[in-house]
């Protein structure tokens, strides 16, 4: 098979090296309006005259670029696979045809605690309620680099809290159930030199029947992803950069599990492997890229600054 990346910012140069990794070199091409020093490199999709040729698609261009990136390669080519990264769109978008086999890159569906998470789901009784929470300081993020100028700090490029991390709403979604009702908030609150929202706060239900609330910000300086699970037996408190599982039953009896350390390479890796070798595909699909594409719009017609103000 062989892959063509659209994009080649830090995350189309992740998804090229891992690639390279997994078929070759010499069967991954990559798009990119900057110089890249590749042999077989295109400086805009038009001008890829041998689309055909390429099976596998990676879109990693610019949140805002994805839907004319994803268009463009659903008119050229049919039956083949698109990776697009997440999120799908900055907002609701639809495409008069699907063509191609359409996945949303949330590899952190592929993370070893999330996937105990879903393991564990059921032996305990049932969910009652869960708090997620992520929070990481935007400067510290990308080291070496001035966080104003990501794409993050920018509204207009599809940046903010909300849309950079829809990573944590996807995994409730994944866990839980679809989302069927909510309430939202997301602003910018502090003094980050950005023009994106740095502050989301959800609360709402699942499909499922299962409470939920979920915080996340830019602002935290103490990196943290947890995901705390109340069911009618036990609290499972999932730390997922801290790579531990704690469960804790009625009785009082506390288990830790500890997962060995991952690179940041690993659960992408994991997510290309499940795609191009069809195996156990846990993959983020069109529809659900498309369902978390309608909470954007939903936070932002119903955003609760109104109702609090």
């Amino acid at each position: 098979m062989k892959a063509l990346i659209i994009g080649f910012g830090s995350i189309g140069k992740r998804h090229y090296d891992i690639l390279c990794g997994l078929i070759g070199s010499g069967n991954v091409g990559v798009v990119s309006r900057r110089e890249t020093g590749l042999d077989k490199s295109y400086g805009s999709l038009a001008e890829v005259t041998d689309i055909n040729e390429y099976g596998y698609f990676v879109i990693a261009s610019k949140t805002c670029e994805h839907f004319e990136d994803l268009c463009h390669i659903n008119n050229s080519v049919e039956d083949k696979i698109i990776l697009c990264e997440k999120p799908l769109f900055e907002r609701s978008r639809s495409m008069v045809s699907l063509k191609n086999h359409v996945y949303v890159g949330y590899n952190l569906r592929f993370h070893p605690v999330v996937m105990k998470c879903r393991e564990l789901l059921g032996i305990y009784g049932k969910v009652l309620f869960v708090r997620s929470y992520v929070g990481q300081y935007l400067p510290s993020w990308r080291p070496g680099t001035d966080y104003r100028d990501s794409y993050s700090a920018k509204k207009e490029e599809g940046g903010g809290i909300m849309m950079d991390c829809s990573h944590d709403i996807d995994i409730i979604r994944f866990l839980f159930g679809r989302i069927v009702s909510f309430n939202a908030y997301n602003d910018k609150i502090s003094d980050l030199e950005i023009t994106s929202d740095d502050y989301f706060s959800m609360i709402g239900r699942t499909e499922g029947g299962v409470l939920f609330s979920l915080n996340m910000d830019y602002i935290s300086k103490k990196a943290a992803r947890v995901i705390e699970i109340n069911t009618e037996e036990a609290t499972i408190v999932a730390d997922i950069i801290g790579k531990t599982i704690t469960l804790t039953t009625r009785s009082g009896e506390t288990e830790i599990m500890h997962f060995p350390e991952i690179d940041r390479n690993t659960t992408y890796t994991a997510m290309h492997e499940s795609i191009i070798e069809k195996k156990d595909n846990h993959c983020a699909d069109y529809a659900d890229g498309l369902d978390i594409a309608s909470i954007f719009d939903n936070v932002r017609k119903n955003n609760l600054k109104q109702v609090w103000q």
